[in-house]
């Protein structure tokens, strides 16, 4: 038995899954987790929260923007030609540094960070004198000092907490991402033994009266790493001879710009940039005080836009896997839609400077067709599966499996198309059962019965309907057969041969068992699963069902034992019918056109030709169509149309319509 689900099949492949409440359930269950997948995973995880930075990383590094240079900054840089004139390069000279800060304090400026370390002794003399000068600078003074999981030995750690001492410092934390190491975000500190250690730049935020140093994404000022600094950067060996009004009221920054040496990579900047192409960590501290200068925040899309993003990038997805295209479009849709959506991220990007996630959303989408595709594939072969079971018992193991191979464009929920039915009946059953023993009876008939079927089977049709006395089979559907009414004759054929020799060779206790009455009718029927959810009926209803079993009836009246209506005989041509007559029933208007196909040993005997030649006498009323019927009969005595028309001439019924009467 067929269920419900796999019986709605409609008119296109697409509706056809639409139409299937379990499908549908899962298809809103894929967008739904996708969706919150996309949405949620970067939330969740540092390497799709990483993805997602890279993805925003190439559209700043494509897409710059340049911004004014910031004069309330200065950058005193500690670079290559600095160090040269010194004997040694680490640590920096004492006595720069202190040559430096004097400088600075008789210059007026707002504020001093020294953003380099200050874990090692030099020499003895301008230590003294640098550590005395911090100490005695009329300017507020901010020092940077190692972070807790900065690699220093016992002696280093007790050498910085001597020398800087008493001093406004903070911890040199950089906020850098878990997996490609991009300082992203400022960090206002972190406690150490338990005791609360605010980080440089919460320091300087401070000195300055600024909005506190929050755990923030740093909204880089100007085009990072692309050569032009968006800061005043002073090398540190010229600043000393710089005039006084050049720091006046400057935040000055003091740090390194050395290559191998506190160089970080930011946003913007290529994940495999060579140390020398990144930032030192002094700019990176310039950035962030412009930031908290500014009091501006990075652009960023609303958690809501983000859902929303995804939701619809994973409907989108789910809506394609539905799309019945061939491979290569198909892999053409799901490219246009990646392209598509990276295009509209960089417009948003270009326009807001907001970067709206899209690896994970473009991720969602992929899994959403995949997980809505499997699930097609699911349902199809499910369809599949239950069509070939369904219809494994009234068709042919061959046509059972095409039409599973067709479930997309199977119709079981009714549709009306051009059909040939077969009926046929056992004459004189109802006798036969009333004589018989039940089990004699059911083995005769079960044998009668299967003999019918396997013709129906062996000519493509399907077995619609088998009662004690009828069989109703159906050409046509719901596989298209161009040659249906060929089919449907020939089965006819091969059922009468069957039957007349199944007569010969199986008596009964009461006899010979009667003859079988085929009718074979072509028109546009019905067609469906009438059974529903009870037991899958699938077949053709309506006139043309009642035509084609009339026309077995009529056979009885007839003595014939084949009747096809004139609509089967014209779609027929490769097979040959003489004519029967026009017949009429009693209560039905319409009159059909009846004929009788012959076998091929018939096609083209002195027989056939007299009866053609008589019928088409009688058919113009002819006065000799008597003679004409007469001569017929005289070489075929048993046929039971020359007989017939015989009777009728000979009863004054002239012409070829016949009034049946039942």
């Amino acid at each position: 038995m067929e269920s419900k689900e796999t019986e709605n099949a409609h008119r296109s492949p697409t509706m056809t899954r639409f139409a299937n409440q379990h499908f549908i359930l899962s298809a809103l269950a894929t967008i739904a987790l996708t969706t919150l997948g996309a949405f949620f995973l970067p939330y969740s995880f540092s390497f799709p929260r990483t993805v997602e930075y890279w993805a925003e990383d190439a559209r700043r590094a494509l897409m710059p923007r340049a911004e004014p240079r910031d004069a309330r900054i200065v950058v005193i840089a500690i670079d290559e030609k600095t160090v040269s004139g010194f004997p040694y390069r680490r640590p920096i000279d004492r006595g720069l540094l202190a040559d430096l800060l004097e400088t600075l304090s008789v210059s007026g400026p707002q504020a001093i960070g020294l953003y380099l370390p200050l874990t090692e002794a030099t020499e003895p003399d301008k230590d003294r004198r640098l550590f005395t000068i911090m100490r005695s600078l009329p300017v507020p003074l901010v020092v940077a000092t190692a972070a807790p999981d900065e690699a220093l030995t016992p002696q280093q750690r007790d050498f910085e907490r001597h020398y800087t001492h008493g001093l406004r410092s903070g911890l040199a934390l950089l906020g850098k991402d878990g997996w490609g190491g991009a300082v992203r975000s400022m960090t206002p500190g972190t406690s150490v033994d338990g005791v609360w250690n605010a980080s440089f730049t919460a320091k300087l935020a401070e000195v300055l009266n600024l909005s506190r140093a929050d755990r923030r994404r740093l909204a880089y000022h100007g085009v990072p790493n692309l050569g032009a600094r968006p800061f005043l950067t002073i090398p540190a060996h010229k600043a000393v001879d710089l005039p006084a009004k050049w720091f006046a009221d400057k935040v000055v920054l003091i740090g390194l710009d050395l290559n191998g040496r506190d160089r970080h990579r930011v946003p913007g900047g290529w994940l495999h940039a060579p140390p020398e192409d990144r930032m030192p960590g002094v700019q990176v501290q310039a950035h962030a005080v412009s930031q908290l200068l500014e009091a501006r925040h990075l652009p960023r899309s609303k958690e809501l836009t983000v859902l929303l993003v995804a939701f619809a990038l994973c409907t989108f997805g789910s809506l394609l896997a539905l799309i019945t295209v061939g491979p290569i479009a198909r892999v053409g849709a799901i490219v246009g839609t990646v392209l598509g959506f990276v295009v509209f991220s960089l417009a948003v990007f270009q326009w807001t400077r907001a970067a709206i996630p899209v690896a994970m959303p473009i991720l969602g989408c992929l899994a959403a067709y995949a997980l809505t595709r499997a699930a097609v594939q699911r349902f199809a072969q499910d369809k599949r599966d239950s069509l070939r079971t369904a219809f494994a018992a009234v068709a042919s193991a061959d046509v059972a499996r095409q039409i599973a191979q067709a479930s997309d464009t199977v119709t079981l929920d009714g549709e009306t198309r051009a059909v040939t039915i077969l009926v046929a009946r056992h004459a004189d059953f109802a006798s036969l059962a009333d004589s018989l023993p039940p089990t004699e009876l059911v083995s005769v008939q079960s044998a009668y019965t299967a003999g019918i079927g396997n013709a129906v089977k062996a000519h493509g049709g399907i077995l619609q309907r088998i009662d004690a006395d009828k069989v109703v089979a159906l050409f046509g559907a719901p596989l298209h057969q161009g040659d249906a009414p060929s089919q449907a004759v020939r089965c006819a054929l091969e059922i009468d041969t069957f039957a007349e020799g199944y007569r010969e060779r199986r008596m009964t206790n009461a006899g010979r068992i009667g003859e079988t009455l085929i009718g074979v009718h072509s028109g546009d029927s019905l067609v469906g699963n009438f059974g529903g959810d009870a037991a899958f009926a699938y077949g053709a209803y309506g006139e043309a069902v009642e035509q084609a079993d009339r026309l077995a009836l009529a056979n009885a009246e007839l003595g014939t034992r084949i009747c096809a209506s004139a609509a089967t005989a014209r779609a027929a041509t490769d097979v040959i019918f003489r004519p029967v007559g026009r017949l009429r029933w009693p209560g039905i208007a319409d009159s059909v056109e009846a004929l009788e196909p012959l076998p091929e040993s018939q096609s083209d005997t002195s027989e056939l030709e007299a009866y053609i030649r008589a019928f088409r006498l009688i058919q113009r009323e002819d006065a000799i169509a008597t003679e004409e019927i007469a001569r017929a009969a005289a070489i075929a005595p048993k046929d039971p149309l020359c007989r017939l028309y015989s009777q009728r001439l000979s009863q004054g019924l002239p012409g070829t319509v016949i009034a049946l009467n039942g």
